[in-house]
């Protein structure tokens, strides 16, 4: 792709278009120049579709108190016509705005929407996503991270900086990642279950951890993981039978 075809016009401020690898910068860049233009409001679903005005009338016969509709005055119509125009308008800047700063290769999640609010949501939800289970795999990667052979510096370290912006907007979803990664392989599956769960915090994390232990210290066989582990190690020592090799645990004499 020429340098060109990755970047997007004047009208844009010539930003790199949306890839699946750039999303924080790209919407960062965008709702900058989204906000200028007037068309941010739209975007974040803050300013919508305005209502055609209708009068509330009481019927005026004795005893009657339903009420009935009548039509707006030539006034309030002006100025909701006018107002709707203005909406359409902006509406279908927001969209080629955000559609010219997008990749081809991304264009396959929003074709035929015409809302820039569901446009901008849509991305969103692709590109960063915020479930409980994805923020600790974002916060698991910067503590992993680690620079390959022959990698770029300078790549690496945008990479890194990058993963430390987003763990900085966790808050105390660090800590709760760190203290699940901390635990030992035998602890694996009640890891699993405590992130899948939606209310979730230190305290909680930490009981459950200590009654998993407290059953593998007593043997009392109730403990999820400690049985889970049991079988994989079984199914190791078959596999290393299967191909001819010696069970870990064998003596030689």
């Amino acid at each position: 792709m020429s340098t060109i075809d990755s970047r997007t016009g004047s009208s844009t401020y010539n930003i790199d278009k949306l890839t699946e690898s750039n999303y924080r910068s790209w919407a960062q860049q965008l709702q900058w120049i989204l906000d200028e233009r007037n068309l941010w409001d739209i975007v974040e679903g803050k300013e919508n579709r305005p209502q055609a005005p209708v009068i509330p009338t009481t019927s005026q016969e004795p005893g009657d108190t339903t009420t009935a509709t009548s039509t707006a005055t030539p006034t309030a119509t002006a100025e909701y016509e006018q107002k709707l125009g203005d909406f359409i308008q902006r509406s279908k800047k927001a969209r080629s705005t955000i559609g010219a700063a997008i990749s081809a290769s991304i264009m396959v999640y929003i074709e035929g929407m015409n809302d820039p609010a569901e446009m901008w949501r849509t991305l969103e939800e692709k590109y960063n996503p915020r479930t409980q289970t994805t923020l600790f795999q974002i916060i698991r990667q910067f503590m992993n991270v680690k620079m390959g052979e022959g990698d770029n510096m300078e790549k690496h370290l945008q990479i890194v900086q990058s993963l430390k912006r987003r763990c900085e907007e966790q808050g105390e979803a660090i800590y709760i990642a760190i203290l699940l990664n901390s635990v030992s392989e035998e602890y694996k599956i009640a890891v699993t279950i405590l992130e899948s769960q939606a209310q979730l915090t230190p305290a909680s994390i930490i009981n459950r951890l200590m009654e998993e232990y407290r059953k593998n210290v007593t043997g009392s066989g109730g403990s999820l993981s400690k049985m889970v582990m049991a079988l994989i190690s079984k199914q190791r020592e078959k596999n290393t039978e299967s191909r001819g090799g010696h069970p870990p645990n064998q003596i030689f004499s």
